[in-house]
This record gives structure tokens, C-alpha cells and sequence, in this order.
């Protein structure tokens, strides 16, 4: 029977008695998965009967991985990211992958990687939720990926936001999910739709557990360490002070990668876990811009830096205002703030209505709806387009991308009560009659 690298790989992990510090020694010593297998099977001992046995079952896994239209990579496969296979921190010897593993994760060095892990607890609050959408929509927007866990709570809010985001090109960066047990054993049920989602926007949803394999606390927290080595930087938006999430911001300090966590009040137990973070020298985040300090040598750092929008983008802890952190800073005096490697102008003069055209259909109506009606809820703009505007009515998604574009562009403002409402002169009485 042909057996595959993926299956000699499984067959070792499976191996009784071999844990990952032996198993890993005699890798090191042999340099292959599969020369590692033939030392064993030449001991002449159990772990050779046993790995006789195992070998034709690891194959049937691999294969009903296959036919179940997953992509097996072992750690000596070209398609496995070259950080993940570096990261000191035990990598997968199998990745089990549904879609496509983005280039921006694909990097030889930390240095080239353009992603970073977003995590929480699965029992967040609504200021965590929104805060961890804003963070995925802000990064995504930005080119950067968002990795995460696929859980309940922050996780899921972390791969919405990104899944909701628009660049100025039209396209953003996907997302990657890391689950805790296999694929056809899919934790929580309820995000089988957001699963399938991530996939069908260019993005993965990968595990290092064959098909069959439950989840279970242990395997949740084996997770966190490919989160963390898929990452450049781990950001913990919202965590008590057990939370699992705090084994990934673990896991990145053990790899030499930054930790950012949303400061809160000390009397806030909730979040207990972001203040021991703080302590523990994490640094804290307040904007987008505190995100783009991990990337002083790209160029998105300062595509990262306008999506901050210093006081007005905050991710306000105290006041748990982080949908906001996608604004661009107010432009006092109607200056043009150019990108420099976009070639875009962000302005809030003249040239900024003449490129009102650029935004598409569906934006220039909400700013249509949001000018006759004032402030609108999110709902209560899905509502009015639909009444008002039956012919462009629209998704949850695509009114999302089109209030991305608008905040990007200093067009729109979103409040601290979640209501959105037009700004600056891009606003003022007249000029979307321009035409």
C-alpha cells in the first residue's frame, strides 16, 4: 500500500509513548519525516509494531482528507508557510487546509508576514464585539490578515469585521481560521456559515487534527500555538482572567512577537486579562495606528496610520466606541492628505468632491439617505435605503463595505451611540448634486 509523507506524519504523532520533545529530537537527527519512521521501524520494538499498524489507518485519513476537497501539507511540503515551520513553537507536523493560505502569511521571515492573530473570550460584551469587527474591518482594509480562532465572541466578531471590509482597489485581505479539531468535527456549529464564508473570500480555514478528531479544551489550547506562529503580532481584545485567549498572547511572547491588548479600568473584571497583559509589558491599543507600529517597514503601515484617526478612531475601552477605528483624521483648512503609494487624494476640498464618483452607486446613496434623514443606526440605514431607495436596496455585507469606503474617506462618521452620520465639507448642503 502507498504511503504518503502525511500519513508517516500522522503515524508519528500517533506514536504511544513519543511525545513532541522525542519526536521532534529524532526528526532533527534523521532531517526527514520519513527517514524518522524507518529509524523506528528498524528498533524492532513496539513503537515499530505500532507504527506497522497505524501507517495504512493514517493513510485512509489523509486520503478521506483529500476527498473531502482539503489540501494535506506536512511540514516538508513546499505550500506550508515557511514562519509556521520555523516558529518555536512545536509547528504542526500536518496541516489540514480548506481554501486557499494567503500570500500575506506565506513569508520566509516574521519581517515578511502581513497578518495578525485577533483573540478574546467567547462570552465577550458588546463593546468587545464591536471592537474586535472594527479591528478586523480596519486591518483587512488595510491588506493585512486577520488569523483567529473561528470561536464564539471575539473570534467570529474578529472574522466578520474582516470579511466585511473594502480597500480602495475593491478588494481586501482574506482571513484564516485555525480550529480546534478537525474539519468534520466543526466547533461551534453555529459558524459553519462563517467557515464557508472565509473560504468562498479567498481565505482558509485549517487544522492539524485528520478527519474524525472531537475538540476539546486541550486541543483548543494546542490551537493557540499556530495562531500565534501564523502571526506577526497577537492582539487580545477582550479576556477575563482564565481565558484561553491569554495562551495565545503566550504563545507569541514565548516566539519574540508583540502583544497588544484594549486597556480598560482596573474594576473591570471582564477584562482582568487584558490588565494582566498590561502588566506583564504588553502594549496597550488604542487605534489602528498603535496596530501599524508592527509594520515599520510597509508600506500599509500608513495606509494603517489614516485608518487610526487619532481621538475620533479610537477603540475606546472606557466607553466601548471601537467601530470606529477605521476613521480617517479630520482635515482642518480643506488640505488634501495624499497616500503616497496609492496616489490616492483623502480630501475634504475640492478635489475630494470631484472624486465622489470614485466611491460607486450604493455610497454616494447612503451619504444620499444619511443627508434627508440625519443619523442613522446601521439597521436603520438598511430600512431607509430600502424604502427610500428600493432600486439600490442592499446586503448587510455590501452596505457594510460601502460605510468602510465612506469612513476611509472622511465622508462618514460613526458615533458613540453606533449611529452614522455625514461629515465634513465631502457633506456639506450641495455637493452631491454635483454630478
Amino acid at each position: 500500500m502507498r504511503v504518503t509523507r502525511a500519513a508517516k506524519a500522522l503515524a508519528l504523532i500517533a506514536l504511544p509513548g513519543v511525545g513532541p520533545v522525542r519526536r521532534n529530537e529524532r526528526l532533527e537527527e534523521y532531517g526527514s519525516i520519513s527517514a524518522a519512521v524507518e529509524s523506528f521501524l528498524e528498533d524492532q520494538d513496539e513503537h515499530a509494531r505500532s507504527l506497522r499498524r497505524s501507517l495504512p489507518e493514517c493513510q485512509v485519513l489523509v486520503d478521506r482528507a483529500q476527498d473531502a476537497g482539503l489540501t494535506v501539507l506536512d511540514r516538508e511540503d513546499d505550500g506550508y508557510p515557511d514562519l509556521l515551520r520555523r516558529a518555536p513553537l512545536s509547528p504542526p507536523l500536518v496541516l489540514f487546509v480548506q481554501g486557499t493560505l494567503p500570500d500575506q502569511i506565506m513569508g520566509k521571515e516574521v519581517s515578511d508576514v502581513d497578518s495578525i492573530a485577533v483573540v478574546g473570550t467567547r462570552s465577550a460584551t458588546r463593546e468587545g464585539l464591536d471592537e474586535a469587527t472594527a479591528l478586523g474591518r480596519g486591518l483587512a482594509a488595510s491588506g493585512v490578515v486577520v488569523v483567529s480562532g473561528l470561536a464564539l465572541g471575539v473570534d467570529a466578531a474578529a472574522h466578520r469585521g474582516a470579511l466585511s471590509a473594502t480597500t480602495m482597489s475593491g478588494v481586501a485581505a482574506p482571513t484564516v481560521a485555525v480550529l480546534g479539531g478537525a474539519h468534520d468535527r466543526l466547533h461551534p456549529k453555529a459558524n459553519a456559515g462563517l467557515a464557508a464564508r472565509i473560504v468562498a473570500g479567498g481565505g482558509a480555514v485549517l487544522s492539524e487534527y485528520p478527519p474524525g478528531v472531537r475538540p476539546n479544551r486541550g486541543s483548543f489550547l494546542e490551537r493557540n500555538r499556530i495562531i500565534a506562529g501564523l502571526s506577526r503580532a497577537v492582539v487580545v481584545v477582550e479576556a477575563g482572567e482564565q481565558s484561553g485567549a491569554l495562551s495565545t498572547a503566550t504563545h507569541a511572547a514565548d516566539a519574540g512577537l508583540p502583544v497588544l491588548t484594549v486597556p480598560t479600568r482596573p474594576s473591570d473584571r471582564r477584562r482582568a486579562g487584558n490588565l494582566k497583559l498590561l502588566r506583564d509589558g504588553a502594549a496597550p491599543l488604542i487605534d489602528l495606528s498603535d496596530v501599524a507600529s508592527v509594520f515599520p517597514d510597509r508600506s500599509l503601515a500608513g495606509a494603517a496610520l489614516r485608518a487610526s484617526g487619532g481621538t475620533d478612531g479610537q477603540l475606546d475601552a472606557r466607553r466601548g466606541v471601537g467601530a470606529r477605528a477605521t476613521h480617517l483624521p479630520r482635515n482642518p483648512g480643506g488640505l488634501v492628505d495624499r497616500d503616497h503609494d496609492s496616489g490616492l487624494a483623502f480630501a475634504t476640498g475640492a478635489v475630494g468632491v470631484k472624486r465622489m464618483a470614485d466611491l460607486g452607486g450604493l455610497a454616494r446613496t447612503v451619504l444620499e439617505v444619511l443627508h434627508e434623514n440625519g443619523e442613522l443606526s446601521f439597521d436603520g440605514l438598511l430600512v431607509a435605503l430600502s424604502r427610500t431607495r428600493p432600486s439600490t436596496a442592499s446586503s448587510p455585507s455590501q452596505l457594510a463595505g460601502a460605510l468602510v469606503r465612506l469612513e476611509l474617506r472622511g465622508a462618514v462618521r460613526r458615533g458613540e451611540d453606533g449611529r452614522f452620520s455625514g461629515t465634513g465639507p465631502l457633506f456639506a448642503p450641495g455637493t452631491l448634486d454635483v454630478k
